[in-house]
C-alpha cells in the first residue's frame, strides 16, 4: 500500500478505494501482500488508463459454460445473392419487422412446440414466438468459398471447347450456430477438458424440435425466397457430429 501511494501520490484512502473497486480485477491480496494478476501483462498502458477511468473492472471475469449439443445450419448459395440475403435476414432481428413476418406465417406451425394459451390473442401469441426466436437466434455468419463446377452435361474436352463448361464461382456459406441450453454445463475457474459422451434427454429432444421448427418455419423460408432463381439450394444441418443435407430443387 505504501509503495502504491508513493508511486501514484495518492492518499491512503484513495488507494484503498481503487483497490476495492477499479483495480480489484488485476490485484490479488495474499498474506497481507498485494500481487499483480498474471493476465495483467496482456493489457497495454493506454488500455489500462482508459478502462480505469470508465469501468469498475479493468479486466473482465468470465463464467465458463460448455454445451454438449449444438445445432448448426449452413446454406450454400452464389455470392451474387448476398446483399439481398443480408437485407432479408437482418429484418428478422428487429422486433417490428420480425412480428410482421410472423403474421404472414401459419401460426399452427408453432403450436406443437410453443403452446398457445386460451387467453392469448393473436398479437400476444406472435410476441411469444418472437421472444422465443430472440432467445436462440442472435445473428449469423457469412463465409466465402472459391470453387468450380460443371455447368453442362458430361462431355469430352473437345466437345467442351467454346462452351461454358467448367465455371468459376464464389459461394457464400450462411451459417447459424445454436447452442442447446438444456445441454449446458457450468465450470469453475477452468474448463473440465475430460472427454464426456454426449447424452440425450427428453428436455434436449424437445428443445431440438423447438429450434428446428423456428428455423425451418422462418429463417429457411426467408433465405429460400430471398434467392429465387437458383435451380437448387443446399442446406447442411450438423448435430452431434452427424450431418444431413436438405435441398430445394426447381420442379
Amino acid at each position: 500500500m505504501d509503495e502504491m501511494c508513493a508511486s501514484t501520490e495518492w492518499k491512503p484512502n484513495t488507494a484503498e478505494t481503487y483497490l476495492k473497486k477499479q483495480v480489484r480485477s488485476v490485484i490479488t491480496k495474499v498474506n497481507d501482500k498485494y500481487n499483480v494478476a498474471p493476465h495483467f501483462v496482456y493489457l497495454s498502458e493506454s488500455d489500462f488508463i482508459e478502462r480505469t477511468s470508465q469501468k469498475e473492472k479493468i479486466l473482465p471475469t468470465y463464467q465458463r459454460v460448455s454445451y454438449d449439443s449444438i445445432l448448426m445450419y449452413e446454406f450454400l448459395m452464389p455470392l451474387t445473392r448476398e446483399d439481398l440475403l443480408k437485407l432479408s435476414l437482418d429484418r428478422l432481428f428487429y422486433r417490428d419487422s420480425l412480428e410482421e413476418q410472423l403474421k404472414l406465417l401459419d401460426e399452427s406451425n408453432f403450436h406443437r412446440v410453443i403452446p398457445r394459451e386460451e387467453t392469448e390473442n393473436d398479437l400476444q401469441y406472435i410476441k411469444k414466438i418472437a421472444q422465443m426466436i430472440s432467445k436462440y437466434f442472435g445473428g449469423y455468419s457469412i463465409l466465402h468459398a472459391n470453387g468450380r463446377f460443371r455447368a453442362d452435361s458430361l462431355c469430352t474436352q473437345q466437345q467442351a471447347v467454346g462452351k461454358r463448361y467448367i465455371i468459376d464461382e464464389t459461394t457464400a456459406i450462411v451459417r447459424f450456430i445454436i447452442p442447446l441450453t438444456t445441454s449446458s454445463k457450468r465450470h469453475g475457474i477452468k474448463f473440465d477438458a475430460s472427454p464426456v459422451a454426449p447424452t440425450s434427454s427428453n428436455s434436449t429432444d424437445r428443445e431440438l424440435e423447438l429450434v428446428r421448427t423456428l428455423f425451418f418455419s422462418l429463417f429457411a423460408e426467408v433465405v429460400v425466397h430471398s434467392i429465387q432463381g437458383e435451380d437448387q439450394i443446399w442446406l447442411v444441418e450438423t448435430l452431434a457430429g452427424r450431418q444431413k443435407l436438405y435441398t430445394w430443387e426447381v420442379s
